[in-house]
């Protein structure tokens, strides 16, 4: 599993926190399963992004 964290001001627009998280998948298989968490805490905004291994059956 790989983790992305990154802090934003807390007025920062979804448009801004979507190019973000594009910007890390396009690195990625499209097939790949990914987690995305926003949370606000502290007058923050804090996205994590997970992209999960792959199970090979």
């Amino acid at each position: 599993m790989k983790t992305f964290e990154k802090e934003f001001e807390l007025k920062t627009k979804l448009e801004t926190l979507d190019h973000y998280v594009r910007s890390i998948l396009n690195k990625f298989d499209p097939d790949d399963e990914i987690e995305v968490d926003i949370q606000e805490f502290d007058g923050k905004k804090i996205v994590n992004v997970k992209i999960l291994d792959r199970v090979l059956n």
